[in-house]
């Protein structure tokens, strides 16, 4: 609920709003005194930190507690998009749950920070997600269905490159791959070893990457429905 919007409000007003005084006299309370005692951080109306308040600083003001809430609201391209919502509420750490097999598990796990986007692996075939609080395991979001209905992989992309021994620098290039599930995103190899996951259509790599002897360089292309093309041509240099 929340005070009115204009006209004559009280102090008493206020603490009833504010559940503060418990029923007991209000002789020592104050504007002042009140602060931001059980204020609604989410409110727009809601008093500064600066005493004394002012009574305009309590019109409208919303002191309705909002439970906390996780919601799933959308998949893109290797990125799972959520929001948080709640009185006050904020958390460092949330667990992203997969599953391949059903809306009820079993989950693979996985935990870092509350931001959202969260990037998360491709999937490849049809995958259930839930996110969970990792400080508070009784806040869940709703279960988000990717529903994979393309199964067919993108061409593979066609590589250039060149290596120089005195640089020891390795520079790829290909060319941009088409597919009716785009964007399109690569993935770099080094002797069928994937080593980079680049969303551009070229890739510096310096001596930190280089392995001295045979190297083998190949590419291949991932559409947002999560499927990855053949091998490109394969780029093959000697390094000492």
């Amino acid at each position: 609920m929340a005070l009115n919007s204009s006209g004559k409000i009280s102090i008493s007003d206020i603490c009833i709003e504010k559940n503060i005084g418990d029923g007991k006299p209000l002789t020592n309370i104050s504007l002042t005194t009140l602060s931001t005692t059980n204020i609604n951080s989410a409110s727009i109306a809601k008093p500064n930190k600066i005493s004394p308040h002012g009574i305009s600083e309590f019109y409208s003001y919303n002191h309705t507690f909002v439970a906390p809430s996780i919601t799933i609201t959308n998949y893109s391209a290797g990125n799972l998009y959520f929001t948080l919502s709640g009185t006050g509420y904020s958390t460092s750490a949330l667990t992203i749950k997969s599953s391949s097999t059903s809306s009820s598990g079993p989950w693979i796990s996985n935990t870092a920070g509350p931001s959202s986007p969260r990037s998360i692996v491709v999937p490849t075939v049809t995958t259930w997600y839930q996110i969970q609080d990792a400080i508070t395991p009784s806040i869940l979001s709703n279960v988000y269905q990717y529903l994979k209905t393309d199964n067919t992989p993108p061409p593979a992309p066609n590589l250039n490159g060149s290596f120089s021994n005195a640089t020891r620098t390795l520079n790829l290039s290909w060319n941009i791959v088409t597919d009716p599930s785009s964007p399109v995103t690569y993935m770099v190899y080094n002797d069928n070893f994937h080593v980079a996951s680049p969303a551009i259509n070229s890739a510096n790599f310096y001596g930190a990457s280089i392995s001295s002897g045979r190297n083998s360089w190949t590419v291949r292309a991932v559409d947002a429905a999560g499927n990855i093309s053949a091998y490109s041509n394969a780029f093959t240099f000697m390094a000492i």
